[in-house]
């Protein structure tokens, strides 16, 4: 099946099916829940979707889960890559499911491999957080240089010792919040790191 054909529906069962045959070569099993799941959508809303989660959050380890689906998916995909169709069928159907939320696209991407993100997506990745960081430490530049260098002409302040004072001042607080902000992601990444495990173990 060529993927220019494909529907987001028959996307979802193209990425399915690649899931499944790669489990079947590497004699891995899945349970009825586990292939459910992979078609799962909380923006879905239905009855099923919902039930599916609950038995799954009942049964499965979500954190071993996505590391057993994100091999099979990076291996699934490393198989097909070799021929140019069944590479650009990958591509196809991913981006048939550019703005779809479904599960398995969380594998997909811890998997590596590459698709077009949707503009929700993409937007996703910006921390609120880090955009306040980042306009206060351009807010706190920008102040500084203007008392210190004056280039409007303003005459804010006459006295030199006032500037490199200020001067001083801003790089301090400039340097603490940067410092702050690089623990926070520091942090982040562990963070990251401990809910998603070495993908390799199943």
């Amino acid at each position: 099946m060529r993927a220019e054909t494909q529907t987001a529906e028959s996307a979802k069962q193209f990425l399915l099916t690649k899931v499944l045959e790669q489990a079947g070569r590497d004699g891995v099993s899945l349970s009825e829940i586990e292939k459910r799941m992979l078609l799962f959508s909380e923006q879905s809303g239905s009855d099923e979707d919902m039930q599916a989660e609950k038995e799954f959050d009942a049964t499965c380890d979500d954190q071993r889960y996505e590391a057993k689906i994100s091999k099979l998916f990076r291996r699934a995909y490393a198989y097909d890559k070799k021929t140019v169709d069944e590479k650009n069928s990958w591509k196809e159907a991913l981006d048939a499911l550019r703005k779809a939320d479904i599960y398995m696209l969380v594998m997909v991407d811890q998997a590596g491999i590459p698709r077009s993100k949707s503009y929700r997506t993409v937007l996703s990745a910006f921390d609120p957080e880090d955009v306040l960081f980042a306009i206060f430490e351009v807010g706190v530049f920008a102040t500084g240089f203007v008392i210190v260098f004056d280039p409007f002409r303003w005459g804010l302040v006459h006295s030199d010792w006032v500037r490199l004072s200020v001067m001083l001042i801003s790089i301090g607080i400039c340097w603490f919040v940067g410092n702050l902000w690089g623990q926070r992601m520091v942090s982040r990444k562990f963070a990251s790191q401990q809910k998603n495990p070495q993908l390799d173990r199943v």
